[in-house]
């Protein structure tokens, strides 16, 4: 057995022993040592001397182009669990995504200084804390990706850095890119800005367009949802918070945040109504507490919830048990959902968005009005009602104008040159 070999067994036992540390179950650990050792077949069968970015890619690349096996789930499940292991390799960490277990960036030496102070001009302009969380998982991102190209100075930092980045880093997401672009580009731009560096590289990023409003939403049909809803387990405790969170969403329509961040203060009971303060607009909005949502969130309180002394109803059921839900963690939970009912999803999207675009789609069907139905999903802007526009066939079959007849002396108008 070679130095290589043994180097790589031994980080990947260190790795194994750092999500240990974290609280990670053993059949997670497993999971990643099997991704961990194909990786690893791959590196010395091809006769490579150590793990970078750059083979992780060819390995990447290799097996899904090989193997009839992909889906962008797979894809994002291996990329991602390679990364942490590449994140351990260079920095003894891994940036995890669950909050039980995220660690905190170091943002550290000057380029970590110029991140710091980059994100404080953030906190002045009252960006709200999930932009200015993700803003900095980003930067970090691209702090340790400078550090292992040994870029340490943003002196340092030109456009084929940037663009070698998002190539290596973020995957084929279109909305991905935009966001690691847009959010490098103002960094640069705020380094030019404040004459940290003398050239602003910010104007040369090449631009992403974001595909706004192009897409049809993804939605499900009413018998699709009721399947959803059939296929969960609700004699868990998991199982009676993970019904209760989708029938949140299916009937409410609220958005991933504001369920993970439903407080007991918020569910008025006396009055059967839900108040609550958006997370992504911060406007106030209310609804009604409907009798089976009422019941699933009592149900789950009574009988399923540990007990803890959040204020938040829903939580993540780790010990010991202090994590409230998250976005993520309530998107994850509504695709696993429709994932495990067996419905056909094909080239639908399959998280809450989905759910609340179902929602839409159902109460125009029963000729709610646009405007109500933007008031009920919690939109700020006006214009958002226009989206829906694009999944009210029923509406716009309305609209199909019949086509004229044209007369027959049209076409022999001009002795009938119109053929020629």
């Amino acid at each position: 057995m070679n130095k290589a070999f043994k180097d790589y067994i031994s980080l990947t036992n260190d790795a194994s022993n750092y999500l240990r540390n974290k609280n990670y179950s053993e059949q997670t650990i497993y999971k990643y040592n099997l991704i961990w050792k194909k990786l690893r077949t791959f590196i010395f069968n091809n006769k490579h001397e150590e793990l970078n970015q750059e083979i992780a890619n060819s390995f990447l690349k290799d097996f899904f182009d090989t193997k009839n096996n992909y889906t962008l789930h797979n894809y994002r499940r291996y990329a991602t669990t390679i990364r942490h292991l590449l994140e351990y390799k260079t920095n003894s960490v891994m940036l995890l995504n669950r909050s039980s277990t995220k660690v905190k960036p170091k943002l550290e030496g000057s380029f970590g200084k110029y991140i710091i102070s980059y994100i404080d001009t953030l906190h002045v302009k009252k960006l709200s804390k999930k932009n200015i969380d993700d803003q900095t998982t980003i930067l970090s991102k691209f702090l340790i990706f400078c550090q292992e190209k040994k870029i340490l100075l943003v002196e340092n930092i030109n456009v084929q850095t940037i663009v070698t980045f998002i190539n290596e880093t973020v995957g084929y997401s279109n909305s991905r890119i935009y966001s690691f672009t847009a959010i490098i580009r103002k960094f640069t731009f705020y380094l030019f800005d404040t004459n940290i560096i003398h050239k602003d590289i910010s104007r040369h990023i090449p631009g992403v367009r974001k595909q706004k409003g192009q897409l049809l939403f993804s939605y499900y049909n009413q018998n699709e949802v009721t399947k959803f809803l059939e296929t969960i387990d609700r004699s868990t405790g998991i199982g009676k918070r993970n019904y209760a969170i989708t029938l949140i969403i299916v009937k409410l329509g609220l958005r991933a945040g504001d369920v993970a961040k439903l407080s007991f203060d918020e569910v008025l009971w006396d009055k059967n109504l839900i108040a609550l303060t958006q997370q992504k607009t911060k406007e106030n909005l209310v609804l009604p507490l409907t009798a089976d949502v009422g019941n699933a969130i009592l149900d789950y309180i009574k009988y399923g919830r540990p007990k803890c002394d959040s204020r938040s109803i829903f939580i993540k059921h780790l010990p010991p048990y202090t994590d409230t839900m998250t976005n993520t963690s309530v998107s994850s939970v509504i695709t696993n959902v429709i994932r495990m009912s067996g419905v056909k999803i094909g080239e639908r999207r399959h998280g809450s968005h989905a759910l609340r675009h179902s929602l839409a789609s159902l109460l125009l069907g029963n000729d709610v009005s646009h405007h109500i139905i933007t008031q009920i999903l919690g939109h700020k802007s006006l214009d958002s009602k226009t989206a829906y526009l694009r999944i009210d066939l029923k509406s716009m079959r309305n609209c199909i104008l019949s086509v004229p007849p044209i007369k027959k002396d049209f076409y022999e108008q001009g002795g009938g040159y119109f053929y020629e």
